[in-house]
């Protein structure tokens, strides 16, 4: 068999979805020129021998196991055995497209091509709202082209397909221990060394929103944002850049961030609530907070939630969202 993909997935605990996963795989129009590399990180609901079976039945599928080490060590231990010319990844609760693979290789001649995804019950134009489907070559890596990059929307590493030579040659890898945003800092070191970009507006890549995975479960806090702000400046400092993009990262950083303030206060106790607001204003993000404009926000709660936390008043910030949460159950 020729090996032209390998398809890394990283296995923990999902044995609800992981056969959808693995049969999207089996099911490619170019299955006999892909390989499946299944990570187990020390799954203990039976997943790890379900890798085992699909991997004693197929000889183009392997099993991998490891103690539980996160997903980032997974996605690196499947590069390391890949044998394909070309590596892309699936979450263990998503699903490919069976023209996937195919169509991503008509695209192979560029450094990296990138697909829609399609989330159920969603609008599936998610990348396709920003890129437009064409060739974006080096010279047009320009401000545009970085400001699209830095949406959430972008960064996720599934619905990519990867030259494993790059890979290989720049020691590129995902980031161990970091719980969220290890897609992104994957990405964009990736991006660093390409000279063109491919995008594909169909959606071949099928997201499922499970409440139960690591996405879901890690809270988008303050430590996250942060992590995102000061990654993406310090990659985009070494780059030639408008300084525009440096006022996106800190927009981003400054509306994410007032979002986390109030999901958490919503879902913390009065005392942990109180806690992360103050460390929150004690930080770099009230500098840039004062020089944001939310002149846009026209409704009471609103005005009042903005203006207390210009005014550091974080007591008060608690207690006018634990009315506010408080007043809509009724």
């Amino acid at each position: 068999m020729s090996c032209k993909v390998s398809v890394i997935v990283p296995v923990y605990n999902c044995k609800k979805y992981l056969e959808t996963a693995i049969r999207s795989v089996i099911e490619q129009t170019l299955f006999n020129e892909t390989e499946l590399i299944l990570v187990d990180d020390g799954s203990t609901d039976g997943s790890g021998g379900i890798c085992d079976n699909y991997a004693s039945e197929y000889t183009n599928i392997f099993a991998v196991h490891q103690s539980n080490s996160g997903v980032s060590v997974a996605r690196n231990k499947g590069m390391e055995a890949a044998k394909g010319e070309y590596i892309a990844f699936l979450d263990s609760d998503d699903s490919y497209d069976e023209s996937f693979i195919q169509t991503m290789l008509e695209y192979c001649d560029n450094d990296l091509v990138c697909c829609d995804y399609y989330i159920k019950s969603k609008d599936e134009k998610n990348v396709g709202k920003y890129f437009d489907e064409k060739v974006y070559f080096k010279k047009d890596f320009t401000y545009d082209f970085y400001h699209k990059t830095l949406r959430q929307e972008f960064y996720s590493c599934w619905n990519k397909l990867y030259k494993k030579s790059i890979i290989k040659e720049k020691d590129i890898k995902f980031a161990p221990g970091i719980k969220y945003a290890e897609d992104m800092t994957f990405v964009m070191e990736y991006l660093k060394f390409c000279d063109s970009f491919r995008f594909v507006s169909a959606p071949l890549y099928h997201y499922n929103v499970n409440p139960g995975n690591t996405t879901s479960v890690v809270k988008n806090g303050f430590d996250v944002q942060l992590y995102i702000h000061d990654y993406q400046t310090k990659y985009f400092e070494s780059l030639n850049v408008d300084q525009k993009i440096f006022d996106n990262i800190n927009d981003n950083f400054v509306y994410k961030t007032t979002c986390t303030i109030n999901s958490t206060i919503t879902y913390s106790s009065f005392i942990e609530a109180y806690k992360y607001v103050k460390r929150v204003l004690l930080s770099n993000f009230y500098e840039l907070y004062l020089k944001a404009d939310y002149t846009e926000f026209k409704c009471t709660y609103d005005r009042v939630f903005f203006t207390l936390l210009k005014k550091k008043r974080a007591l008060s910030v608690v207690l006018w969202r634990k009315l506010f949460d408080l007043r809509s159950k009724f």
